[in-house]
C-alpha cells in the first residue's frame, strides 16, 4: 500500500529490491509504503514476507512568492526616502519571504540575476549588483530549502 504519491514498478534481484516513489506533485508532508506478506515471490516461487515500513518525509511544494522589493530608504536618493529614485549603483532592497529560503533578485530581463539573500527570520535585505543608469524592474523568486522556487514578484520598478 502507498499514501502521498504512486510507486514504480519494482525491480531488482537477490534481497535487493528497488522501487521509484513518485510523491504526488505540490505537495509536502510524510509519506509511506507498505509491503504486505504474500504480495510477492521470490524466483523459486517462494512468498516473500512484510516488509518494513519507512516513512518518509518530501516537499514538492513551492514556498509563496515573496513580498515585492522594497528600495532601502538610505539607497533611495530621491526628493524622499520613499520615491524609488536612486543614484546609488548597488542599491540595497529588502522585503520578506519563507523564512530561511534563498531569495533571488532579477532585472528587468528577468533572467539576470542581480542578488541573493537569506530570508532570516523572514525577512531579506540584498545589495544589488551594480546597475547601469535607468529604469530598471526588479523581480524576487524564494527558493526553499529543498529546491523549489516560488513565483514571482514583481514590483519595484
Amino acid at each position: 500500500m502507498v499514501t502521498g504519491g504512486t510507486l514504480g514498478a519494482i525491480s531488482g534481484s537477490g534481497l535487493t529490491r528497488t522501487a521509484t516513489f513518485t510523491p504526488t506533485p505540490a505537495s509536502s508532508g510524510t509519506v509511506s509504503i507498505t509491503v504486505a506478506a504474500a504480495t510477492y515471490t521470490d524466483a523459486a516461487g517462494n512468498d516473500g514476507g512484510a516488509g518494513t515500513t519507512p516513512a518518509l518525509t518530501f516537499d514538492t511544494q513551492s514556498p509563496n512568492a515573496p513580498s515585492a522589493p522594497v528600495l532601502a530608504a538610505a539607497s533611495d536618493s530621491g526628493i524622499s526616502n520613499s520615491d524609488n529614485i536612486t543614484n546609488v549603483t548597488t542599491p540595497v532592497f529588502t522585503g520578506t519571504a519563507e523564512p530561511g529560503s534563498t531569495v533571488t533578485l532579477y532585472d528587468t530581463d528577468g533572467t539576470t540575476v542581480i542578488g541573493t539573500g537569506i530570508a532570516t527570520g523572514g525577512n531579506w535585505s540584498i545589495t544589488a549588483s551594480t546597475l547601469t543608469p535607468g529604469t530598471h524592474t526588479i523581480t524576487a523568486k524564494a527558493t526553499d530549502a529543498v529546491g523549489n522556487e516560488s513565483p514571482a514578484q514583481q514590483d519595484w520598478q
